[in-house]
């Protein structure tokens, strides 16, 4: 067994939990669709970190040819997935099972925390790309573009609910968009 798979049997395990996170509350969402109140930016950001958990598992086959992983590379590289398992954590409240739920309400009463946790995995994925896959920093100015945005709506606490609707849209565009751009860059093998 190499390095690059003894260290990445916890990034799969990690990645797997958010996975099996976002399934069951999407599963639990479908089962109880009568007592819960469904909100788009809501699905939206489940559809993001989804597509995040994904993302982060074929990102991370690049690292393949790291010869050795010492504690503070491997600590690294858990941050991100285990910050994508919090916000698909969070996404979905443990008492949606016990009563009805409105998504908007939940989605407004945890938006400092998702907004926080997801500039964190901004940082981490600029920091990821420049020192462990060699990226030039300006190649991150989209990344960069986004966390200044991220940090404009959390610093001046933006409760506009247009301006959230537009940010979660844009952040869903943006990913698409970028999915499409760089497909050739997403292979395993």
């Amino acid at each position: 067994m190499s390095p690059f798979e003894y260290t990445t049997i916890l990034v799969s395990i990690m990645l797997g939990l958010g996975i099996a996170q976002i399934v069951a509350g999407i599963a639990d969402a479908v089962y109880h669709s009568v007592s819960i109140k469904h909100h788009w930016p809501h699905t939206a950001w489940v559809a993001i970190v989804l597509f995040l958990l994904v993302q982060d598992w074929i990102v991370t086959y690049q690292l393949k040819e790291m010869k050795s992983w010492d504690l503070p590379t491997i600590l690294f590289v858990l941050a991100y997935p285990g910050l994508l398992y919090l916000l698909a954590h969070l996404l979905f409240p443990p008492e949606a099972r016990q009563e009805p739920k409105d998504m908007q309400l939940h989605l407004q009463k945890i938006r400092w925390m998702v907004l926080t946790l997801f500039s964190a995995t901004v940082v981490l994925s600029i920091i990821f790309n420049v020192w462990l896959l060699g990226l030039p920093w300006l190649s991150q100015w989209v990344l960069l573009f986004l966390l200044a945005v991220l940090g404009f709506f959390i610093a001046i606490r933006v409760h506009h609910e247009v301006a959230h609707r537009l940010l979660v849209l844009g952040i869903l565009l943006g990913l698409l968009v970028s999915a499409i751009v760089e497909i050739d860059q997403w292979v395993i093998g």
